[in-house]
């Protein structure tokens, strides 16, 4: 049996450019695309799963999918147009905490990968209690390559 992965913000373009790489993954058995606008059309083995971040709804659908691995693709870096900003702000950090209590119920799960900024500074306290199943991206290198990979 493959990798079962959730990836959150699926719609987005980091979060589809990921789907599709995993898609032709042999390790990767199971593909979950969360996000409240469909993915792209091109994702055929990716499960849609319509879900808005901010709901305690996904403290429900993520444990049913199995996954063993989350990554956090769900992030707004600029305020959308016809948005009021404080969108930005419950996406990233309401989102965010709330993905990290669905991840508290997933027995399955082993790793959540997100990008450092948005998920240490905004759930500090989520973090705490997800212990060392946290993995964070850290791009502050300042030619634009990853930094690397933080276990919490």
């Amino acid at each position: 049996m493959g990798r079962r992965v959730a990836i959150t913000g699926v719609s987005s373009q980091w979060g589809a450019a990921l789907a599709r790489r995993l898609e032709r993954d042999p390790a990767v058995s199971y593909i979950a695309g969360i996000d409240s606008r469909p993915p792209p059309p091109e994702l055929v083995a990716t499960e849609f799963i319509e879900a808005d971040l901010r709901s305690s709804s996904l403290s429900r659908l993520l444990p049913s999918t199995e996954v063993d691995t989350v990554v956090h693709c769900g992030i707004l870096w600029y305020p959308e147009p016809g948005r009021p900003p404080r969108v930005l702000h419950e996406i990233n950090v309401i989102g965010t905490l709330q993905l990290l209590a669905a991840c508290e119920r997933t027995e399955s799960l082993r790793s959540v990968v997100g990008e450092l900024d948005v998920v240490a500074l905004h759930a500090q306290r989520a973090l705490e209690d997800l212990g060392d199943l946290l993995i964070v991206l850290d791009d502050e290198n300042a030619d634009g390559t990853l930094g690397g990979f933080h276990a919490y």
